[in-house]
């Protein structure tokens, strides 16, 4: 969506930071203001970098519109990396000598 502010802003329209900035947007609605910017946009990088490595889904993407990719694995592809995280995070966490050796 665009606010009066971003047409009488002056800056060129640039669709990928447009793009990138409803993603943000939307990762701020989810983690709300506790969580860095830099923490936010490092997380949606790992997501990116995550289905770049799947041929299938990034040929889904290059020939498919928005909704069919939705549609379609990316949706999966996004959850399976959530669970993976979450995993890894939960054990991390659940392990006193684990989280006791991050300590400085």
């Amino acid at each position: 969506m665009t606010s009066i502010n971003d047409v009488w802003s002056g800056k060129p329209h640039d669709p990928k930071k447009q793009r990138l900035g409803e993603i943000l947007d939307r990762v701020n609605d989810l983690y709300g203001a506790e969580v860095s910017d830099d923490d936010k946009l490092h997380f949606a990088h790992n997501i990116v970098d995550r289905i770049e490595l799947n041929e299938a889904l990034m040929a889904q993407v290059r020939t498919h519109n928005e909704t069919k990719i939705m549609h379609g694995m990316f949706p999966r592809m996004v959850l399976g990396g959530l669970r993976k995280k979450e995993k890894l995070s939960v054990s991390l966490l659940r392990d006193e000598k684990k989280v006791g050796s991050l300590r400085c």
